[in-house]
């Protein structure tokens, strides 16, 4: 299959200078190499200003050079259009599926129009036997035909050039920003999306792709075309135009044999292969087949399907448990994905939205116009009443957000959520956008100084210089990485002193969840402080054995971040 890509068009814009080359050579000589006396003197009459009028030195130099004098030679089709067509097919061909590099395509390129030129010449020998037989004739057509190809093949080379220019001019940083940063492992790699799942991330390099792990070791060797994450020890990877399932030595579990694939979940993986959804277990057994328009990732237990609509007019919705079977009575025209033991969807005929457990029942009051998947405790929705919050899988508000951090929050992940430097009325131009990362309340963690980043995944965030990954380790202390309170007990980061005695990350974020449980409305920051000032309290009645005033308890905050929390957040 051809596909629209950089190669077929750069193949096609060749053909096309090509194509103008050779009509320009015919409309030139069109009358013949010398028209007639009769048509010469009648020109004469004419124009008698142009009497003794002759071309330019110059202007007849570079026509005898770049074009043979005489137009009504026979030119079969198929001696040019054959490898004209195969050249744009397999130039698309090789791109797409061998991933050959900028360089490769350039020499292929120059490769295919010397056998167009070639194919060219010869087809016209053998075609115009008998004008060819003079002497002299064969010699000046070779002639301008090597001088049309030196023309090409220094187009193609500017061509290329300039997208090697642009492509390096685009991801050029500023000096400075790689020095801004504390990398884990250093910008070296290159990749689409690059995040940890069990350890290791897919990279690539010369556009290859394998795996690394936290050290920036290499795992598995760059060799495939395409690899997705791990999930359940096996990840998807593609080979020339088949996908298939290694583990995390390299060793091939499920062959190269499909289409389209998903990451395992749940211990099955969604695969497709002619047009047909099915789903395998481990060993790469089919466990069911559907008919099903779309089958997406397993996660606890279930998996979104896009079911087939009668009436064709909506997509519609609904999910698949282990086996197979739909678990909702109806389909929704909008379902977001399955996460923490509810999903957000959309009910047309009511028009209202809301999140169901997977029996189908309302798992949260509200009902809301839009609400991303939950991450890590923490959705992001759009409220019946028109404004926006993040809230906790109970339904209670965490933090109100305005209309342009929205977008912002559809996806939290570690205490972080991507934002770039654009607002929603300037202009998307994608060279300009740079990326960054706030927390939760909104504090700039990370500056939008960045080409590209990915979210954090295992305490590792992937930003990229000079276009190129590296990793840095999420700057938010452990506590608040996280959003269950159980989570918190192992995080030991002494953030502050009172009156001598040390404050936990953990300490403050329980106390914290205390409060907001006891008192919903206080959200965010505000939890923070009055959980800080009841701490302050009980360290100093822990060390004095009275109630001390408020006022005079000693207490320093050394942690940089709670810092910004506790004492510069207004």
């Amino acid at each position: 299959m051809v596909t629209m890509n950089g190669p077929f068009a750069i193949a096609l814009m060749i053909i096309v200078f090509l194509s103008v080359m050779k009509w320009l050579e015919w409309y030139l000589f069109k009358n013949g190499a010398v028209q007639s006396k009769r048509k010469v003197r009648r020109s004469e009459d004419k124009n008698p200003r142009k009497e003794g009028r002759k071309p330019s030195v110059l202007g007849k130099k570079l026509k005898e050079l770049f074009f043979f004098g005489k137009a009504d030679l026979k030119q079969p089709p198929w001696y040019t259009g054959i490898p004209m067509v195969l050249f744009i097919m397999s130039n698309s061909f090789l791109y797409e599926y061998y991933n050959f590099q900028p360089w490769q395509i350039f020499l292929y390129t120059v490769f295919s129009v010397i056998i167009i030129a070639l194919f060219s010449i010869l087809g016209t020998f053998r075609a115009n036997k008998e004008f060819f037989s003079e002497e002299g004739c064969k010699k000046r057509l070779v002639k301008t035909q090597i001088a049309q190809l030196c023309l090409t093949v220094l187009i193609i080379a500017l061509i290329f050039a300039g997208l090697q220019f642009k492509y390096t001019k685009r991801y050029i940083d500023p000096p400075g920003l790689k020095e801004s940063v504390a990398w884990v492992i250093e910008p070296s790699f290159e990749g689409d999306w690059p995040e940890f799942t069990e350890g290791l991330a897919p990279v690539g390099l010369k556009g290859e792709k394998g795996f690394i792990d936290k050290k920036g070791n290499i795992i598995i060797p760059f060799q495939y075309k395409e690899v997705g994450n791990f999930h359940d020890g096996l990840a998807a990877v593609k080979e020339v135009r088949k996908w298939g399932y290694i583990d995390q030595e390299g060793n091939v579990i499920i062959p190269f044999q499909y289409d389209e694939v998903f990451e395992f979940g749940d211990g099955l993986a969604p695969v497709k292969n002619d047009g047909m959804w099915s789903v395998i277990d481990h060993t790469g057994s089919v466990k069911f087949k559907t008919d099903y328009n779309y089958i997406f990732p397993f996660c606890e237990g279930v998996a979104k399907v896009e079911v087939k609509d009668k009436n064709k007019s909506l997509e519609s919705y609904n999910l698949i448990d282990t086996e197979g079977n739909l678990l909702f009575k109806k389909s929704y025209v909008s379902m977001d994905s399955f996460r923490e033991g509810r999903v957000f969807v959309w009910d047309n005929d009511l028009g209202k939205g809301f999140f169901l457990d997977k029996n189908e029942r309302k798992v949260i009051p509200q009902n809301f116009i839009e609400a991303s998947a939950f991450s890590d405790g923490i959705s992001a929705v759009w409220l019946e009443s028109d404004n926006h919050a993040l809230i906790d899988r109970f339904g209670n508000i965490i933090r109100e957000l305005r209309e342009e951090e929205y977008n912002n929050y559809l996806f939290c992940h570690e205490g972080l959520s991507m934002f770039n430097n654009q607002t929603l009325q300037e202009s998307s131009d994608g060279d300009a956008i740079r990326y960054g990362f706030k927390d939760l309340y909104g504090n700039i963690i990370i500056p939008a100084d960045f080409q590209d980043a990915v979210f954090p995944s295992e305490d590792l965030i992937a930003l990229t210089v000079d276009g190129l990954w590296g990793f840095i380790e999420n700057p938010l202390p452990e506590a608040a990485r996280r959003v269950d309170p159980e989570l918190w007990e192992s995080d030991r980061t002494q953030i502050a002193t009172v009156e001598g005695l040390p404050v936990y990350a953990g300490e403050l974020e329980r106390y914290a969840y205390s409060i907001k449980e006891k008192s919903p409305e206080l959200i965010g920051i505000p939890a923070l402080k009055k959980a800080f000032e009841q701490i302050k309290s009980e360290k100093a009645f822990e060390k004095y054995g009275e109630n001390i005033d408020p006022e005079i308890i000693r207490y320093q905050i050394g942690d940089t971040y709670y810092k910004k929390l506790l004492l510069e957040s207004s």
